[in-house]
């Protein structure tokens, strides 16, 4: 049985992030890039646990070409996928939107489906560019032939939500929120997407496992800040800081999935199990957000991904 629709749930979903299945991601992954059999084990776990979705992206390294190998055909499961990263453009032209459509077909052909739940624009900041109507045309036209369901957006920023609201309503939006980064929570773009029936998927909600590491494990550059991450830490003494990040989330009602990474099968398993655990877990989550930018932007984190 496929999980049900957004629309007749009333609680976020847990989704399933694959960028460490293609790439060596995240400071505190000290693993690397799971095996064949580790990757098949979560993905067994997720589909028996019908998890709301899996999402992946072209950038994601080998991540699509592993999952199309193996997720078994006949497994009903929601699979969001991103636009092809295109560096520094200064505008949007055909060619630019005729590569968007040829890399999404490369994807189904990569995961072994005829269609997808989801297509996102992997940084927005394309639909913004002069001829950036030609992107979301592309993007329109594949909803509009049944090759994907929905489409829409990854953001980093209140600003560059702001801006593609100002160009079109996208079906989806997928946005970083965490305990410690709170920002468009308490800015009200959540309230806002919700009104205008935006699925929103919420990503980094871990900040890239930095909010589960020991403090005097973090690196140097987040050091400044290692006290304001103890406090979440030790912030319910009826919970972990698993279950205090996973809480947070759950408790925010405009989100639709909560998507979350892992690099083990124990991993996976411990983040499913702690999310159902943590649905009555009850704080003040707003004290424990930290306002600053530098740290909750992994763009401008000396580090080697960006997704």
């Amino acid at each position: 049985m496929p999980p049900t629709d957004t629309t007749e749930r009333m609680a976020p979903q847990l989704g399933l992030g694959t960028v460490q299945f293609g790439l060596d991601y995240g400071v505190a992954n000290t693993i690397g890039k799971p095996s064949d059999a580790t990757v098949a084990e979560i993905l067994d776990d997720a589909l028996n646990a019908e998890i709301g979705i899996i999402d992946t992206a072209p950038a994601y390294g080998d991540a699509e070409a592993r999952l199309g190998g193996l997720l078994p055909d006949s497994r009903a499961c929601r699979i969001v996928t991103k636009s092809a990263v295109q560096p520094h453009l200064t505008s949007f032209e055909r060619v630019h939107a005729e590569l968007v459509r040829a890399t999404f077909l490369s994807s189904l052909q990569r995961l072994r489906r005829d269609s997808l739940h989801g297509l996102l624009v992997h940084h927005a900041t394309d639909v913004l560019l002069p001829g950036g109507e030609r992107l979301i045309e592309t993007l329109a036209t594949l909803r509009d032939t049944g090759l994907v369901r929905k489409i829409g957006v990854s953001i980093y920023t209140a600003d560059e939500l702001d801006g593609v609201l100002d160009v079109f309503i996208p079906d989806i939006v997928q946005l970083p929120l965490s305990i410690a980064d709170q920002r468009l929570l308490r800015s009200g773009h959540l309230a806002k997407l919700k009104s205008l029936g935006v699925e929103i998927h919420v990503r980094s909600i871990f900040l890239q496992g930095m909010l589960l590491a020991e403090p005097d494990t973090l690196p140097d550059f987040m050091q400044p800040i290692a006290r304001r991450f103890a406090r979440i830490r030790v912030a319910s003494s009826d919970a972990g800081p698993l279950e205090t990040c996973l809480a947070f989330v759950r408790h925010v009602q405009e989100v639709d999935y909560v998507i979350a990474g892992a690099t083990t099968s124990d991993e996976w398993l411990g983040i499913r199990l702690a999310f159902e655990r943590c649905k009555g877990l009850e704080m003040n989550f707003a004290d424990l957000a930290i306002e600053d930018h530098n740290i909750l932007q992994p763009s401008n984190w000396p580090k080697r991904n960006r997704t």
